[in-house]
C-alpha cells in the first residue's frame, strides 16, 4: 500500500513537471484597418512614403517562452498602398513595378525568431529582438531578417470601445529590402533619382486573441 502511494506520488511529481511546463503557442488574429505595413523609399530627389491598413493574418506565439518556435503569416495588400499621389499610385501598381494586377498581395512567413533568453511577453510590457522570415513580392520569395518589439496588453474597456475584445498583441517590426532583389528595377535618368534601390518598411500590427 505504501509502495502503491509512493509510485501515484511520483507520478504525480512527474507528470506535472513534465506536462505543467510545457508552454503552448497561442493564436491571435491580425485585425485589419487597425493594423498597418507601410514603407519608405528615401531617393535623391524625392522621399515617397505608402502605407496600407488593408493587412490580414495570424500569430501563434508561446508568451512564456518567445525564444519557443513561433509561426505567422501575414498577407499585405500591395495594391491598396497610398502614397499621396494619385497618379504615382497608378504608376506603382503597373507591370513595371509592382504588378499588383498579377500579383496583388505580398506574404511573409516567420521562419525564427531571436529574443533575449527566457524572454517572456507579460501584460503591459514590451520584448525587442529579430524575427527572420521569408518575403514575398511580385512573385519572388527572398530570406528577410527584421527588427522587432512585441507588446501584450490585456482586454479593457478602452480597447473593447475600439472593437478589440480580448488580449491584444502589438507587433512592430523593421526591415530594409533592394527592390532588384524583388523583379523590381529602377529606372536610369531623372525617374531613378526619385526612387531608391533599398526600400524601408515597417509593420504596425495589431492582433487579437482567438
Amino acid at each position: 500500500m505504501l509502495n502503491r502511494k509512493w509510485m501515484l506520488g511520483m507520478f504525480a511529481l512527474v507528470t506535472t513537471t513534465t506536462f505543467g511546463s510545457v508552454a503552448i503557442a497561442e493564436p491571435f488574429s491580425v485585425v485589419p484597418n487597425t493594423s498597418r505595413v507601410s514603407f519608405t523609399s528615401d531617393a535623391p530627389f524625392e522621399t515617397i512614403v505608402g502605407t496600407t491598413s488593408n493587412v490580414n493574418g495570424t500569430l501563434d506565439f508561446n508568451l512564456k517562452d518567445l525564444n519557443a518556435k513561433s509561426t505567422a503569416t501575414v498577407m499585405v495588400d500591395i495594391a491598396s498602398v497610398k502614397t499621396g499621389v494619385d497618379l504615382r499610385d497608378e504608376h506603382m501598381r503597373s507591370d513595371q513595378w509592382l504588378d499588383t494586377a498579377k500579383f496583388p498581395e505580398a506574404k511573409f512567413e516567420l521562419t525564427k525568431v531571436e529574443f533575449p533568453a527566457k524572454a517572456a511577453l507579460e501584460h503591459n510590457k514590451k520584448v525587442s529582438g529579430k524575427v527572420f522570415g521569408k518575403l514575398t513580392i511580385k512573385g519572388t520569395t527572398k530570406d528577410v531578417e527584421a527588427k522587432a518589439t512585441l507588446g501584450l496588453f490585456p482586454e479593457n474597456a478602452k480597447l473593447a470601445g475600439f472593437g478589440l475584445k480580448g488580449d491584444v498583441v502589438r507587433v512592430k517590426a523593421e526591415l530594409t529590402i533592394t527592390l532588384r532583389d524583388f523583379g523590381v528595377a529602377v529606372p536610369e535618368g531623372i525617374a531613378g533619382l526619385k526612387v531608391a534601390e533599398t526600400v524601408d518598411i515597417a509593420m504596425d500590427l495589431t492582433a487579437i486573441r482567438k
